[in-house]
């Protein structure tokens, strides 16, 4: 078993903690039983919270400042909130 440090950023503040991948006997495939609960994405490292408060900044803003104020003890840079903009879609409305 492996064990690994995360990092997760929330509106509030940035959460560390160590999660341990395990594997299953049979197929061997590697899992983060952690990940499974919570519900947590493989490369997901901002929470909900966190990502509204960028996407509303960047509306107002700019995608720097949108990246300095998501948390207030950590940043994201402002190709992350560029890059989380552009991933959205929206219907067509007709």
């Amino acid at each position: 078993m492996r064990t690994d440090d995360k990092k997760r950023i929330t509106c509030l503040e940035t959460i560390c903690f160590e999660k341990t991948l395990s594997r299953n006997k049979q197929t061997k495939e590697g899992v983060y039983l952690l990940d499974r609960i919570l519900g947590i994405e493989s490369h997901e490292w901002l929470t909900e919270d966190a990502e509204v408060k960028l996407l509303e900044e960047a509306v107002k803003t700019s995608y720097r400042k949108a990246g300095k104020e998501t948390s207030l003890t950590d940043q994201v840079s402002w190709q992350t909130v560029k890059n989380k903009l552009h991933k959205l879609r929206f219907p067509k409305q007709e």
